[in-house]
């Protein structure tokens, strides 16, 4: 899981950010995020919601909320994750304002957020795939 985000978003010259990230398992996490939520508010789409005249626009503003939700809370907890890690050397680096680190790593909650609503995006297309055909009333979306 950690090839899949380090080979877009890691930097040489941070890597003590992306080795607390890499041994705290924090990459498994984020996976989880971007497959687990846009199924869960898949299902719920597909399988709660019972109003039967929704448009192709209802599912794509849903699908744009997942993406939004994935977002944030993988934003967040990479944030957390970084900021209070017990990792002494990361602390110091964070704090020591020369190191470039804390503008780094404000910085990258966000590139990793941005990330996981893409692949939000693409687990919420293909759960609403795999969701649809078992649906008794969203049968005819997204085509």
């Amino acid at each position: 899981m950690a090839t899949l985000y380090e080979f877009l978003l890691y930097s040489s010259k941070f890597p003590l950010i992306f080795d607390v990230l890499y041994h705290n398992g924090i990459y498994n996490y984020l996976g989880l995020m971007f497959v687990l939520i846009p199924f869960f508010f898949m299902f719920l789409f597909y399988y709660l919601l019972k109003y039967p005249y929704l448009k192709f626009w209802h599912w794509l503003v849903y699908l744009l909320l997942i993406g939004l939700v994935t977002g944030v809370v993988s934003g967040v907890f990479v944030s957390n994750a970084i900021l209070s890690s017990g990792n002494q050397l990361l602390n110091e680096a964070l704090a020591d304002s020369s190191s470039g680190y804390q503008q780094y790593a404000n910085g990258l909650p966000f590139k990793y957020a941005f990330y996981n609503i893409l692949l939000g995006l693409l687990f919420g297309f293909i759960g609403s795939l795999i969701i649809r055909p078992w649906s008794k009333i969203q049968i005819h979306l997204p085509f």
